[in-house]
């Protein structure tokens, strides 16, 4: 856990900001990918919302229970780490 802990924590609060960065439409049109405008684009990257949440609230929920000593940590974290990787391999895919 001494090296997941940071990856966890990296990864899902930056979902979380991702994503509150996206809804707010903090990023500079200047600095936003290529067919950023594009309804379908925008369609595409939203259906990533709830996926990348449920990573975060999986990560930072098994994080919540180790620090209560609780063993049923690891399967919230294999779970996290699961989704984590589906949602990469669906972003690349």
């Amino acid at each position: 856990m001494k090296y997941l802990k940071p990856f966890f924590l990296v990864t899902d609060i930056g979902f979380i900001i991702y994503w509150i960065v996206t809804y707010f439409e903090w990023i500079p049109k200047s600095a936003a990918f290529k067919d950023y405008d594009n309804p379908i684009v925008i369609a595409w990257n939203w259906s990533f919302f709830p996926l990348d949440i449920l990573v975060s609230f999986t990560g930072l929920f098994s994080l919540y229970l180790y620090k209560l000593h609780r063993e049923s940590w690891k399967g919230y974290a294999l779970i996290s780490l699961v989704l984590t990787f589906c949602s990469g391999l669906q972003a690349i895919a």
